[in-house]
């Protein structure tokens, strides 16, 4: 009995000094935490969401006129892809005539349709972005008209 006493004292005895290197210290913790906590606070203080859709809104005319011809406002949506659906709604200055538009937007180049009392006008395009002043400008193309 006193051979299993000796052997778990001085088991206990090597062990004390590995429990203590394997523990951290409690200003360890407090420093971590306090890390962790502030990290959190900076998530939720900069969440910011990204947002795939942005509303556009402008003026169109021809080319040969430097007046504009009329307004347009739409809907850009990002997919996964990198291309970017437009949908919107386009009318004349005097309101004589409305109608919408649909397409595809990929690297600076514009595919869609003009849709206008029934009829189905296809239309092409050139864009480029500026980013710092916040605009899109768009040369465009169709079978009669160009602007």
């Amino acid at each position: 009995m006193k051979k299993m006493w000796a052997v778990v004292v001085i088991a206990t005895l090597l062990m004390l000094p590995l429990s203590a290197m394997a523990i951290p210290s409690l200003s360890a913790n407090k420093s971590i935490c306090s890390k962790s906590i502030n990290r959190e606070r900076l998530k939720m203080a900069y969440k910011h969401e990204w947002k795939h859709k942005v509303k556009v809104r402008g003026i169109w005319g021809y080319e040969s006129n430097n007046n504009s011809s009329g307004i347009f406002a739409g809907v850009m949506t990002k997919t996964r892809k990198g291309i970017i659906l437009f949908k919107g709604i386009w009318k004349t200055d005097n309101n004589s005539s409305k109608g919408k538009i649909f397409g595809i937007m990929k690297k600076g180049y514009f595919n869609g349709r003009v849709i206008t009392e029934g009829k189905v006008i296809p239309i092409t395009g050139l864009y480029k972005v500026n980013r710092e002043k916040r605009t899109i400008r768009m040369k465009w193309l169709m079978p009669n008209n160009y602007g």
